[in-house]
């Protein structure tokens, strides 16, 4: 937190050093033409431009880890912010003139505004976007890991059981983990449901297991357990289907 709150603080050191810089310069340079409506808007263009900049570098140094996720696109952002604010500058130098053509003058300012908030907007939306989906992408991801960690815990119940069909039980986690394991983490939610509630059921499939390993001293009927891991690897052979043709 403490580098955060020193960059900010940098941050608003330097921008106030700027619109006292651009105020001072605006006074002297074009003092003679505060009365006009061509000066106010020229010195407000570019104490916009200057505010957002420091509202851009503060977003950056409070959210690296997302800015580092989506890079070019905050890149292309403050590439707008800072064009915008190189024309405001250019505009300035034309304040004098500005007051024999002001409407225009004014029109102009406003045009450039609205595309700098048009295109500001849209990579805006685009980070949304792709932060978005790479969120759903690290749940599913998650989602597959939890259900490989709940067939891993499955095999450690077999393998202290005793009974008829052990190895070919064995056998049978060993391959669903390996299905698990080199399945396309990105899936739809539709899918993603799915997973849950094959997620569930591995759990119960679990607690059964773990009851049956409290009673010792037995051969453990491993059919039952067996049967449903072949009906849940069925299930995840169609889920791997229906996710390979929903993406071709």
């Amino acid at each position: 937190m403490m580098p955060d709150r020193y960059g900010t603080r940098i941050f608003l050191v330097i921008y106030l050093a700027f619109a006292a810089v651009t105020l001072a310069c605006f006074f002297v340079l074009w003092g003679h033409e505060a009365s006009t409506a061509s000066f106010w808007v020229s010195l407000l263009a570019v104490l916009a431009a200057e505010t957002a900049l420091w509202q851009y570098a503060n977003y950056m140094n409070r959210n690296l880890e997302r800015v580092k996720r989506s890079v070019p696109a905050y890149l292309a952002l403050g590439t707008v912010l800072a064009a915008y604010f190189a024309l405001t500058i250019v505009y300035s130098l034309f304040t004098a003139l500005a007051k024999f053509v002001q409407p225009y003058y004014l029109l102009l300012h406003l045009i450039t505004l609205a595309a700098v908030i048009v295109v500001g907007a849209l990579l805006l939306l685009f980070t949304r976007s792709t932060e978005k989906h790479e969120r759903a992408a690290r749940t599913h991801v998650s989602g597959l890991r939890e259900i490989e960690f709940s067939l891993r815990q499955l095999q450690g119940q077999v393998a202290i059981m005793n009974g008829a069909g052990k190895q070919h039980l064995v056998k049978a986690i060993d391959e669903f983990i390996e299905s698990v394991q080199y399945s396309d983490p990105v899936t739809p939610d539709s899918i993603a449901g799915q997973d849950l509630m094959l997620l569930e059921e591995l759990r119960n499939l679990n607690e059964i297991a773990a009851s049956m390993n409290r009673v010792g001293g037995q051969d453990h009927e491993l059919g039952p357990i067996f049967d449903q891991i072949q009906q849940l690897r069925q299930k995840w052979k169609l889920r791997n289907e229906r996710l390979l043709a929903l993406k071709s």
